[in-house]
């Protein structure tokens, strides 16, 4: 990805959450951990986060989760990535971990 790719805003996130990060095309996502920390980064220097859609990441491109986030959902985006479990009836991602995209 080069640095006209991406989104204005990543340019404020640290180099070890780039370097974590999982790429599609001009699109970054983060395992829960790194995506809570990108979403606090992201509050703290004043941007809105209007959703938060889930990922497995898989190749050529992600495998995108029915399940996603946006400012109508009764749970922050914070306690969203907290606390959120894929549902077991969308089938394929046993054993998977989820990765978290932004819309900033």
């Amino acid at each position: 990805m080069t640095n006209t790719d991406a989104p204005a805003w990543v340019s404020i996130l640290p180099e070890d959450i780039l370097r974590r990060a999982y790429h599609s095309e001009n699109e970054l996502a983060w395992n829960r951990s790194d995506a809570l920390r990108v979403a606090t980064i992201l509050q703290d220097r004043g941007y809105r986060i209007i959703g938060v859609d889930t990922w497995l990441p898989t190749r050529p491109g992600p495998t995108p989760l029915i399940e996603d986030w946006d400012e109508s959902h009764a749970l922050s985006a914070l306690d969203f990535i907290k606390t959120f479990e894929p549902n077991k009836a969308y089938g394929g991602h046993d054993g998977m971990i989820v990765y978290f995209n932004f819309c900033v």
